[in-house]
């Protein structure tokens, strides 16, 4: 969904603070002055165990320069085994737009479990989990994260091991997603949806900024992918 959309502050011990910039894309009818939403929570503990305090805070940026909505959709799970198959992805019936990618959850953390990818609808032949992993723009060091270890700042890596996305270009949704899966084990892999539809933000008449900034998630995939190249 673009680069920056998430970040963590380099503490260099145990405290994690995190920002998140999660596209939403949506007009907000006249009377309405809030956006809800849910939130699971993880079990959080310190040193021995013990629960710690934390805290979330909320800010919705308007932005009337913004250019599609983001929608994501059910997870679609689905146990594999040690050969190939096919795997089809729902889609949501009662949301317009296109697909914009589907991030793919192993229910491991390597990257072993599963060897090949084949996206039916775009290509004829599988490909390395690598190979896509070029296509998306994590092998140009496109995974940052904050390591606590290390220095102050961000640290940058090629792959997170178990998760991969992929970049679908808008494809149309006038079918559920269909991808050919090649698995040198028996797992579990989630697979969760990303559709964007053309929006237009609406204007403030209150006093604003002059200088448009055009929010497209679609615009975001295609830099991370390198796919002008």
């Amino acid at each position: 969904m673009g680069r920056g959309r998430s970040v963590e502050v380099n503490s260099q011990d145990a405290t994690r603070t995190a920002f998140f910039r999660i596209p939403i894309g949506r007009n907000v009818p006249a009377g309405i002055s809030r956006l809800e939403y849910t939130l699971q929570y993880a079990a959080l503990t310190g040193a021995g165990g013990e629960p710690t305090a934390a805290s979330i805070e909320w800010w919705v940026r308007y932005n009337p320069a913004m250019q599609n909505t983001t929608t994501v959709g059910a997870a679609t799970t689905f146990n594999y085994s040690a050969t190939t198959q096919l795997v089809s992805i729902k889609v949501p019936q009662n949301v317009p737009g296109t697909l914009a990618g589907v991030l793919i959850m192993n229910n491991r953390a390597n990257d072993t479990d599963i060897t090949e990818y084949r996206i039916v609808s775009q290509s004829d032949f599988s490909l390395e989990v690598n190979y896509w992993r070029a296509l998306n723009g994590d092998l140009y060091n496109g995974i940052e994260f904050m390591d606590p270890a290390t220095a102050v700042g961000l640290e940058f890596a090629q792959s997170t091991p178990g998760v991969i996305s992929f970049r679908l270009f808008n494809l149309a949704l006038s079918d559920d997603l269909r991808l050919q899966v090649t698995a040198a084990s028996a797992r579990t892999l989630s697979a969760i949806p990303v559709i964007v539809a053309p929006i237009s933000g609406k204007p403030q008449p209150a006093q604003v900024q002059t200088l448009a900034v055009p929010t497209n998630v679609s615009t975001s995939i295609l830099d991370d992918s390198k796919a002008d190249v």
